[in-house]
């Protein structure tokens, strides 16, 4: 007995199947004559080529469509992966401005209260001071 397997292992980008077929003899079968002589016909009718073509052109070129469509689908989700890279790095960006915006507004406000506390403080050593006019030491 031969043990025949044929198998298609992948497309090309045409759209091609790349058949690979494979063949090994079976191991410890002592009794493989025998099994041989007592069948009467093949296990599996065969097809003859004439009768073959057809539906393997079909089958073909239903392998192609699928392969298109695989491609098609998949550049796709490519350009849709892209677009969201770009989207989620703009957004990464603005995030990035506005949180400096908001450390320079914090900033600024921070510093105009500093000098409104020093203004006020400064006012009040002066109202103090004329409000006693003999003594000229500083508290």
């Amino acid at each position: 007995l031969d043990l025949s397997l044929i198998l298609a292992s992948h497309t090309l980008a045409s759209g091609t199947p790349v058949i690979a077929t494979w063949t090994d003899a079976p191991r410890g079968l002592d009794g493989a004559s025998t099994i041989r002589a007592g069948m009467r016909a093949d296990a599996l009718p065969l097809t003859p080529s004439e009768r073959a073509e057809r539906p393997a052109a079909a089958l073909l070129l239903h392998a192609r469509l699928v392969h298109a469509l695989c491609v098609a689908a998949a550049s796709e989700a490519s350009a849709r992966l892209q677009t969201m890279s770009r989207a989620l790095e703009t957004s990464e960006r603005r995030i990035a401005e506005q949180e400096r915006h908001l450390r320079k507004l914090h900033q600024e406000a921070t510093t105009q209260e500093m000098l409104e506390v020093l203004g006020g403080r400064r006012s009040a050593r002066a109202a103090w001071r004329r409000a006693r006019p003999g003594r000229s030491s500083h508290p």
